[in-house]
């Protein structure tokens, strides 16, 4: 580790791109606006994901975070930078979940799970552009994965037989000329996707 002015934490400078690391804890109580930044030019990965407290940070900077365990939020998600990618990569049953916050929209959502149990939202989660790569995602009312970019085609990507929404996709629908929409959801181990058709809309708004 290294200090760096103007960066409340620790450093770990790498001559590559990439950073494979196991657990992620972050967690002090008694701080302040303590942070783990993805630096430039760097990717994170990681086993489990732990953010503890409100006073605790992550910051992605443009980066992939992938995660291959659980991801705990109770402090502060930060990847709103053009460029973030936060991926759900395991090849064991995953979980979402804390009652944490997360700054404005993460640009891209990725589920590429290859275990038979997917990964299963306990809290809200969402992106501009989602993708459903392999395996399930499970929601309920209360935890809803939301697709915030407005694209019919671009802004949810794949679901399919080995990638669907097992409970309640909310999309959000482009203002004006008529559009499409998929909703890759089904039931169990089967997929029943259901599709609107002609979209119009006066303004925007989620379906």
């Amino acid at each position: 580790s290294a200090g760096d002015v103007g960066f409340p934490g620790f450093c770990i400078w790498t001559g590559g791109t990439t950073i494979q690391l196991g657990n992620i804890v972050l967690n002090n109580p008694g701080g302040t606006s303590r942070a783990f930044v993805n630096r430039t030019g760097v990717d994170i990965y990681c086993n489990n994901l732990t953010i503890t407290t409100p006073n605790d940070q992550y910051i992605t900077s443009g980066r992939i975070l992938d995660i291959k365990g659980n991801f705990i939020n109770n402090g502060v998600l930060n990847a709103s930078s053009a460029g973030s990618h936060v991926r759900f990569t395991g090849s064991n049953a995953q979980a979402f979940s804390g009652t944490g916050s997360i700054t404005a929209t993460i640009p891209t959502l990725t589920f590429n799970n290859t275990s038979a149990t997917g990964v299963t939202l306990n809290a809200p989660l969402g992106a501009t552009t989602v993708n459903l790569t392999d395996g399930n995602v499970y929601t309920t009312s209360a935890n809803l994965l939301t697709v915030y970019g407005t694209s019919p085609t671009t802004s949810l990507v794949g679901g399919g037989v080995n990638s669907f929404v097992v409970g309640p996709i909310r999309r959000t629908l482009a203002p004006g000329a008529s559009s499409n929409y998929i909703f890759p959801v089904g039931e169990g181990t089967n997929y029943r996707s259901f599709e609107m058709i002609g979209t119009v809309t006066g303004g925007s708004g989620t379906g």
